[in-house]
């Protein structure tokens, strides 16, 4: 977008937001929460936001479920220094009588422990209850009720939303944006007709266009599926966003001559801010941070090195290849970003993964070439003809394979 283009949307364009961005503000610190509520007040204001019906029923929808999801953290949490005190006074209870701490004071110290544990462990339950009670007393969606008060889209009739469903199939049968990524056809996830639902949004966002005769811009954090955002230079790793798919721009201008823009919510706040000269916190600027999830050979790059850190642990492990195998589905389902995490929470999953290359090597089922510190093949005599190949995953510029002896268990990880 060049500064033309941005000058003209940022005086004259309407703007609206996706379901996404206001559920997320559940989860967001209230520095960052206030500073995104500011922005979108005086746009209000001005006259210059409205809410789509479809994005309003799906915030109202999926309120409930995000504000219990934003309690999960805090719950565990509770339930592990619950688990953690009842252990340890049950172990010290028990050692109390033992014939080698006869005579030594070792519960006397418990009331120092219980005392600040059971503090905090209160504490995260009052604020648990607190949160809770947003599912019937919510400030946020109170404020976004005044904010969006006379400004929410009129809804589809059930006549124009069966019209829709029907343009949705052929649309999605040709990949064309947005929404065809929610499709199972596309290996998403929504049946019908919820999987129409990002094309119900797209329909509105043309009517309010037309309607108005002006551009319109969309902020939505709806942009890892990849058919809203334009998502380029990937190859060399993480990639750029670099706004809307142009099929969306050239839709939007040949439907009514308007223009189409689509931004995060950090990009948003920040371009807003600037443009209603308020100052925006650090702090929010921060939380707001647009960042890439990584790609493929990122993740690969991670595994290696997550491989290095653990060789210390278990002599030449053959980590890599095991861990590929193991994270295989979460990689065909597109969730780099979750298995980078994954990668790096190594406290957490290493002594089932340990535990496991180690009986292997124990029992022999996997052999180790010393140098190269990768499963090794042995002389068992199977033609190369009949090993197994599966895909492990692929971006842009690389495919991933595991290719393995069926009868002895030599494998080899291979990138083409």
């Amino acid at each position: 977008m060049t500064s033309h283009e941005r000058g003209a949307l940022t005086r004259y364009a309407l703007f609206t937001v996706d379901s996404n961005v206001l559920l997320n503000l559940y989860g967001m610190e209230q520095v960052t929460r206030n500073a995104v509520l500011a922005v979108l007040g005086e746009l209000s204001k001005r006259g210059r936001l409205f809410l789509t019906h479809q994005a309003a029923k799906e915030y109202q929808k999926n309120r409930p479920g995000k504000i219990l999801e934003q309690l999960a953290p805090c719950s565990k949490t509770r339930r592990d220094l619950e688990r953690q005190l009842e252990l340890i006074e049950k172990a010290l209870q028990e050692l109390a009588c033992h014939p080698v701490l006869e005579g030594a004071r070792v519960l006397d110290g418990l009331d120092g422990l219980r005392d600040p544990m059971g503090r905090v462990v209160n504490e995260l339950r009052h604020s648990e209850a607190a949160f809770r009670e947003q599912l019937t007393e919510d400030l946020i969606r109170d404020q976004l009720d005044e904010i969006f008060d006379g400004a929410v889209c009129d809804p589809f009739s059930d006549e124009e939303l069966r019209k829709i469903y029907d343009d949705g199939r052929r649309r999605y049968k040709a990949a064309i944006p947005p929404g065809y990524a929610d499709s199972k056809e596309h290996r998403g996830s929504k049946d019908e007709p919820d999987c129409y639902g990002d094309l119900v949004l797209w329909k509105q966002l043309i009517r309010v266009a037309k309607a108005e005769n002006r551009a319109v811009v969309l902020v939505s954090e709806d942009w890892k599926k990849g058919d809203w955002f334009r998502i380029v230079d990937r190859d060399g790793g993480s990639g750029r966003i670099l706004g809307p798919r142009p099929e969306l721009v050239d839709e939007m201008h040949h439907e009514c001559g308007k223009r189409f823009h689509i931004c995060r919510t950090g990009r948003f706040t920040e371009w807003m801010s600037d443009y209603l000269k308020s100052k925006l916190p650090e702090a929010a600027l921060s939380e707001l941070e647009e960042t890439m999830p990584p790609t493929f050979m990122e993740v690969l790059t991670k595994a290696g090195e997550a491989y290095l850190r653990w060789s210390k642990k278990v002599a030449e492990s053959p980590f890599v290849e095991v861990m590929m195998e193991h994270a295989r589905a979460r990689l065909e389902t597109g969730e780099a970003e979750a298995l980078s995490g994954y990668l790096d929470s190594s406290q957490s999953i290493s002594t089932e993964l340990l535990k496991g290359f180690q009986a292997a090597l124990e029992s022999g089922a996997m052999t180790i070439h010393p140098l190269v510190r990768k499963v090794a093949r042995p002389e068992c005599g199977t033609p190369s003809a009949d090993f197994e190949v599966r895909t492990l995953g692929s971006d842009d510029s690389v495919t991933v394979f595991s290719v393995c002896c069926p009868n002895c268990g030599w494998s080899e990880t291979v990138a083409v």
